[in-house]
């Protein structure tokens, strides 16, 4: 695993997939190119054709399942840069008032979008 998060890190970073990432910023098209390039790391350390959609689940699931390991974590620029933390929110809970911006491009609070929803019925 550890051999084909380093080149995936490496195809990542590169010239060509850089080139390919930034043909569109479409998410769909994110996702086909990073879906490529894992396909190609696979291949390159020995995963044949019938084993790849397999690997390809693996992949995307060794970030979690590698998640506590800060070895394996230093391989992957997604998880090098991953600042993303578990919230404290649950259901039920009470929203904090955060500043967002509505439709119109103008900020407003949540607490008054939730106040005039409420208030609509």
């Amino acid at each position: 695993m550890k051999a084909i998060l380093i080149r995936e890190d490496q195809l990542r970073a590169s010239a060509e997939y850089q080139a390919k990432y930034n043909e569109d910023d479409d998410l769909s098209h994110f996702r086909e190119v990073t879906r490529e390039l894992q396909l190609q790391a696979l291949r390159e350390v020995g995963i044949v054709d019938a084993e790849l959609l397999d690997a390809l689940v693996v992949l995307n699931n060794a970030r979690f399942d590698y998640k506590d390991d800060p070895e394996m974590n230093q391989l992957t620029v997604y998880q090098r840069l991953d600042r993303s933390r578990q919230g404290t929110l649950k259901n039920e809970s009470k929203l904090p008032n955060v500043p967002l911006i509505d439709e119109e491009g103008k900020s407003v609070m949540l607490a008054d979008i939730e106040a005039k929803s409420a208030a609509q019925g």
